[in-house]
């Protein structure tokens, strides 16, 4: 069970007298669903108004439980060894955290999670499955999202030269009622479809089938993520302006530190709950990053001896890891803010979904922003189109000149990657490595050491994000939030195309438009932006960008 006790360092002045404010005059009206909280134009408040449906999300939950467990029972008693969650963004980040979080036992299946448009990627999920056993959950709040629609039609064309007319019994949707999946789904005989609350955002989710109906299929205990949440909700409710809050005082801290210029919100946990960063990157980067402001999660990064005055830290913590515990008292020592807690066992992870969704949402009250709308998202998909209908036409994608050469890479917005970073960098900055292409355990590695050879040489944060996936999170931040970014996109080609059923361009297609139009609204951003094309070896070319630098 989680521990309600929570150390925090934050400048007396305005945060005590911003949390005295929050407490009384504030507080009580989120506790209501007051959606003009966070908007004042009529349309956002209707908006904001059915977005509100997670503070209340566990006590929902509590009452599925036992329908979804009895679900996932059945997978096992059928024989399923593989689940494939086919989402991005809110409907597949909190099951791939418990599925890390937690360990899986003997008899359950295993969850897969695509996210990925690559053809290679889709190529290491099918290669990893047994067909004949496989449930693909098809999680889509809308029904169109582009990549798990098309994710969708491939596989249960596959499934349909396998089994014909059955191949809907090796499927079931998540979505909204009224959806396009909805439709789909009752029209290709899925074997079950689970109708989420409509007003429950994709990135506040978690506790919702989106999140639950996953996490169960490959053997979590949804039950002690529920009652956890729902205990830190009660604590939640019963806190005063003396007694406090944990995720309030938290959430205005973050508020009111981003405002003071501390926007870097470095993100430490003891194992097992590493793997919680990177949805909570996704909260908080796609929820705040807007109206030129944002606070930018970093999550994953190496240690370093020393950090610059616009960080501020978040530890989750085992009581035992006294390593961690050191480092809290040698940051906070350094004149940095620190929040810190205390969980027990993986079941305490339902708490913490709750905690920060409580303390984003907060954050969004104090910096005068909505937290539940990602307008800029919007950009890189329209312009994906655009490229898409191009192709679609018949016509190369228009690339331009490189503007230089990189041991083999071409460059494009920068002639020397090197003296392009160095030249950029600047106090407030951070850097962010924006990857597509198939991911395996080799690459990413060779990912994280870019990552980390960036960071060090500038002494910048430095986040690392796989497209297309964090289009539907921090590409949000990096478009809407302060122009303090520094883009590296490497993007790498497929020499295994996959088509799309019923589409006129490939998986391969797909992702170099996703690539190429996140790259040119970046530019139309006029963000310090440089592409380098890494021919089809991703990891060689993050090692020679590494070299370099």
């Amino acid at each position: 069970m989680t521990s309600y006790t929570m150390r925090q360092d934050v400048p007396a002045e305005p945060h005590s007298s911003r949390r005295h404010k929050f407490y009384k005059s504030e507080l009580p009206r989120l506790r209501e669903h007051d959606p003009s909280l966070w908007a004042d134009e009529p349309a956002v408040i209707a908006t904001v108004a059915n977005r509100l449906g997670w503070i209340d999300c566990a006590q929902w939950a509590t009452g599925q439980i036992g329908d979804i467990v009895s679900w996932a029972d059945t997978l096992v008693a059928n024989g399923c060894t593989d689940v494939v969650l086919l989402g991005m963004g809110g409907s597949s980040l909190a099951p791939e955290v418990c599925r890390d979080v937690f360990e899986r036992g003997d008899s359950t299946p295993r969850l897969h999670v695509l996210d990925n448009t690559h053809p290679g990627a889709i190529s290491a999920v099918e290669s990893a499955i047994d067909p004949d056993h496989t449930v693909f959950v098809v999680a889509s709040k809308s029904g169109s999202t582009i990549e798990t629609r098309c994710f969708a039609d491939y596989f249960f064309e596959k499934m349909q030269q396998r089994h014909g007319g059955n191949a809907g019994q090796h499927f079931i949707a998540i979505t909204d009622e009224g959806s396009d999946l909805q439709q789909q789904a009752g029209e290709r005989k899925f074997s079950r479809i689970f109708v989420n609350p409509s007003d429950i955002g994709g990135r506040y989710s978690a506790l919702s089938y989106f999140g639950l109906v996953p996490a169960a299929a490959c053997g979590v205990d949804i039950a002690a993520l529920v009652n956890t949440a729902n205990a830190f909700k009660s604590h939640s409710d019963a806190a005063t302006v003396e007694a406090g809050c944990p995720a309030v005082d938290l959430g205005i801290g973050l508020g009111v530190l981003a405002q003071a210029g501390r926007d870097k919100l470095t993100l430490l946990a003891s194992s097992p709950f590493e793997p919680l960063g990177v949805w909570i990157e996704q909260l908080v980067a796609e929820s705040t990053g807007k109206q030129g402001v944002g606070i930018l999660p970093v999550t994953g990064e190496a240690s370093r001896s020393a950090y610059n005055d616009d960080r501020v830290f978040a530890i989750t913590r085992l009581e035992s890891d006294k390593a961690l515990a050191d480092l809290a008292q040698r940051l906070r020592g350094d004149g940095h803010p620190v929040f810190e807690w205390t969980v027990g066992g993986p079941e305490d992870l339902g708490a913490e979904f709750f905690r920060w969704e409580l303390a984003t949402a907060v954050a969004g009250v104090v910096m005068g922003i909505n937290p539940f709308d990602e307008p800029n998202v919007t950009e890189s998909k329209n312009k994906t189109g655009e490229l898409l209908a191009l192709v679609e036409a018949g016509n190369d994608l228009e690339k331009g000149t490189a503007d230089g050469t990189h041991d083999g890479l071409a460059l494009f917005g920068a002639s020397d990657f090197a003296a392009a970073i160095r030249n950029w960098a600047g106090a407030g900055d951070y850097i962010a490595v924006l990857a597509y292409g198939a991911i395996d355990a080799a690459t990413a590695q060779q990912l994280e050491q870019l990552r980390d050879a960036l960071g060090s040489t500038s002494g910048l944060p430095a986040t690392l994000g796989f497209g297309p996936r964090f289009l539907h999170s921090t590409g949000q931040l990096h478009k809407g939030g302060a122009a303090n970014g520094i883009f590296v996109q490497i993007s790498s080609d497929t020499e295994d195309d996959l088509a799309i059923p019923g589409e006129a361009y490939t998986f391969g297609q797909l992702n170099a438009c996703q690539a190429l139009g996140d790259y040119q609204v970046l530019q139309a951003r006029e963000r310090r932006v440089v592409r380098v094309e890494a021919g089809t070896d991703l990891a060689a070319a993050a090692g020679k960008l590494a070299a370099s630098l």
